[in-house]
């Protein structure tokens, strides 16, 4: 797996639970790497959104956003598989629970965000975690805080941590 990060340095913070975001990432990148079994790119990415410039079908709450997004080049998902890729226990693959994006969806619904999912068979997959980017009072939405500031009292902004314990 060839795996490309394309971090946007800068951006706001943003309110998550770091253990909880290394999970879900970590659940979207095993399934991209299940989705290349010949192997192929898969790329991280961060950015930023405003409301008002997204495009999804899912509405947005007014302000910014933090945007984590999983790219890959994969064998992606027919339109039936993708409607009900988030149900508990429906599993996109042969040996599985069922149970990754549903707790990856889970987890970015309790953090005041938005999953989107786009997929196309035979042409890969975008996951995008959209969370709200925190303001200096620490309120969701509207102005962001200057580059890099955070709130007294915030949380850190999370570490993503990226490891590959392949050894074939």
């Amino acid at each position: 797996i060839d795996l490309r990060l394309d971090l946007r340095p800068g951006l706001p913070v943003t309110k998550v639970d770091p253990n909880h975001l290394e999970m879900a990432l970590l659940n979207v990148l095993i399934n991209a790497r299940d989705a290349l079994p010949s192997g192929g790119k898969v790329t991280v990415a961060t950015s930023m959104m405003d409301a008002g410039e997204h495009t999804g079908t899912q509405r947005l709450a007014p302000g910014k956003h933090v945007v984590i997004c999983v790219i890959d080049e994969g064998s992606g998902m027919a339109p039936d598989v993708l409607r009900r890729a988030t149900e508990p226990f429906f599993t996109t693959k042969g040996p599985g629970t069922g149970l990754g994006l549903a707790m990856v969806h889970g987890f970015v619904q309790q953090s005041h965000g938005v999953l989107e999912i786009e997929s196309e068979a035979g042409k890969g997959t975008i996951v995008r975690m959209i969370f709200p980017a925190l303001v200096a009072n620490g309120a969701r939405g509207g102005s962001v805080a200057g580059q890099g500031a955070r709130d007294e009292g915030a949380p850190p902004a999370p570490t993503i941590l990226v490891v590959d314990d392949n050894s074939d």
